[in-house]
């Protein structure tokens, strides 16, 4: 059993199918099965490894047999390459895993329904001897007791690749950490064997962040273990790019400033921020109109799949982003929460933290200060992070040491920024509003962002 740390942009779903097609590969030539399950803890993370293994057998192994994927299929799509079974083909599945070849994608609630289905030749109880090789993704987000279900295919001999970062979001739960005889026991199935010291091996080096992006999470989450392979990308804008942009517009898309956090006095606000929707949307027009995909101006839905990225906490600030936005430019618009942005990314993505109401931030300190979610969506840009957020919740004092010093890290990423201009700016209604802009994200990197 190993466990694969996959930080943002590493390549976590390249390397596991290059894993998995080479075991294919070596174990048939060898006379040996090789039956791989992979599973993780949504059906998209499921779809896309096997979208990758598709891709290799293609060039590197056509005699493979091609990947199956059981179940529902994931909203995401799949490749052409890639054979669905669905309920009711459970004996289908069972005589390709017979063959003693095949990749088969599923989640543990299908591999339940498959065990469970009466077609095996060899059950035991909620077990049955499958796989030879079982590849877990997403397993920092899988509860401990989803990942044991994961392993109920396990054949004798069995290897075990677990990946994940437990660094990025954990699994939603309604319990507490919990140690036991120093194994964590209450949170993900990566950190219950990274507690059990099961082997581990980090993937160093980031193929979707730019330098500056790179160099907060390398600093704070991956010390020493994190460098961007594309350092000079830069977001790509027509040459003519300021002509009819203000001075906070022309700071927040300079492509030569990678990350640019804007810190507000707005008036106070719970889930729904108007001031920051307001300007939030105002960013997405002017992107839109001035950026430049590969072959030239994206088209609306390039713009949302590749380009651009809208993400905040709540869904009612979404709501509101999304209803400011231009009518042309609302197809397909991907304003969504942090959870849903996770394993995504985009050339640019504009963050609002939306919350302004110090009470209210108190309230949900641990939501709001998570390291996680601010490693999350501070790392699904590739060469542009605008972060609007309230000097109101930067100024939250939380009552307990941990979430003070969560709270903290918050106020590390924005204050350690260099101060590029102050100005006033009117609010959704008209009002004032004062605003500090900050620029380029860590100090020691800024002189060098031209």
């Amino acid at each position: 059993m190993g466990l694969v740390l996959g930080p943002p942009g590493t390549g976590k779903t390249h390397l596991l199918s290059w894993l998995i097609a080479g075991f294919g590969a070596v174990r048939t030539a060898n006379g040996r099965p090789a039956r791989t399950l992979v599973t993780a803890f949504t059906k998209n993370a499921v779809g896309n490894v096997l979208d990758a293994v598709a891709k290799r057998q293609e060039v590197h192994d056509t005699a493979a047999p091609a990947p199956i994927y059981f179940g529902a299929p994931p909203s995401g799509g799949l490749a052409p390459g890639v054979q669905v079974l669905g309920r009711g083909d459970e004996a289908e599945l069972a005589q390709e895993i017979a063959s003693g070849r095949a990749v088969i994608g599923a989640t543990i609630w299908s591999l339940y329904r498959l065990i469970s289905s009466g077609v095996l030749p060899t059950v035991d109880g909620p077990t049955a001897p499958l796989f030879d090789l079982v590849c877990i993704d997403e397993a920092s987000q899988m509860v401990l007791g989803q990942g044991l279900m994961a392993l109920a295919g396990m054949a004798p001999g069995c290897r075990i690749v677990v990946s994940g970062d437990d660094q990025q979001l954990p699994p939603v739960r309604s319990m507490r950490s919990t140690r036991i005889d120093d194994r964590e026991m209450g949170g993900s199935l990566y950190a219950f064997l990274k507690s059990a010291q099961a082997a581990e091996f980090p993937l160093e080096e980031t193929f979707r962040l730019n330098e500056p992006l790179a160099q907060f999470p390398e600093r704070k989450f991956y010390p020493g273990r994190y460098v961007s392979a594309a350092p000079t990308t830069r977001l790509t804008l027509r040459g003519d790019w300021r002509d009819g942009l203000d001075l906070v517009s022309r700071i927040a898309l300079d492509p030569a400033l990678p990350v640019v956090i804007l810190v507000h006095d707005g008036l106070a606000a719970a889930t729904s921020n108007p001031f920051e929707a307001a300007l939030a949307a105002k960013f997405v027009s002017e992107l839109a109109d001035r950026v430049l995909a590969a072959n030239g101006p994206p088209t609306t839905a390039e713009f949302w799949t590749e380009v651009a990225a809208v993400v905040s906490p709540h869904r009612a600030q979404n709501a509101a982003i999304r209803a400011m936005i231009p009518a042309s430019l609302r197809p397909d618009a991907f304003v969504e929460t942090v959870d849903r942005i996770q394993g995504k990314e985009r050339d640019a993505v504009i963050l609002s933290y939306c919350v302004s109401d110090p009470e209210f931030a108190l309230a949900e300190a641990e939501f709001i200060f998570s390291p996680e979610r601010l490693n999350v969506a501070s790392t699904r840009a590739r060469t542009k992070l605008v972060l609007i957020i309230s000097r109101r919740l930067l100024e939250a004092v939380p009552g307990e040491q941990e979430t003070m010093d969560k709270a903290e890290l918050l106020r590390e990423f924005v204050y350690s920024c260099d101060l590029l201009a102050e100005t006033v700016l009117d609010g959704p209604a008209g009002r004032q509003s004062g605003r500090r802009y900050v620029g380029g994200g860590l100090r020691v990197i800024a002189s060098n962002w031209t």
